[in-house]
């Protein structure tokens, strides 16, 4: 539970300075059974295909300290041995929960606007 409020978190955060890819990857990590503190020292870089049917689309990659390029955060984990499953599994909960609350706010504003509804219609009778 503490991993996915980590992940929702860190999915949330906005992008200052290019820190929130690593602040994302540091969620997912620990996520998968890891720590923080495994991105110290990590930057992230932007590349733009420059070909073929995609050519345009911009890719993030993920730098280590010794130079090492790494195309997503699922890589990054299995560098480090660990379970990106579970990663995903924590990132697919934050989702899923961010999608009820949405959905409880929504019908929660929709009953507040039934019962005013109901009594401006009351008041008029």
């Amino acid at each position: 539970a503490a991993a996915a409020e980590a992940a929702a978190a860190a999915d949330e955060e906005g992008d200052e300075e290019g820190g929130a890819p690593l602040r994302k990857l540091a969620a997912f990590l620990v996520a998968c059974g890891g720590q923080a503190g495994l991105v110290d020292g990590w930057t992230t870089t932007q590349g733009s295909r420059v070909s073929g049917v995609t050519a345009g689309t911009s890719d993030l990659y993920y730098l280590s300290p010794l130079g090492a390029r790494f195309r997503s955060r699922r890589e990054v984990a299995r560098h480090f041995a660990l379970d990106d499953e579970a990663g995903l599994a924590a990132l697919k909960a934050a989702a899923e929960a961010r999608v009820a609350s949405r959905r409880a706010d929504v019908e929660a504003r929709k009953g507040a606007r039934r019962a005013a509804d109901e009594s401006r219609q009351r008041r008029r009778e």
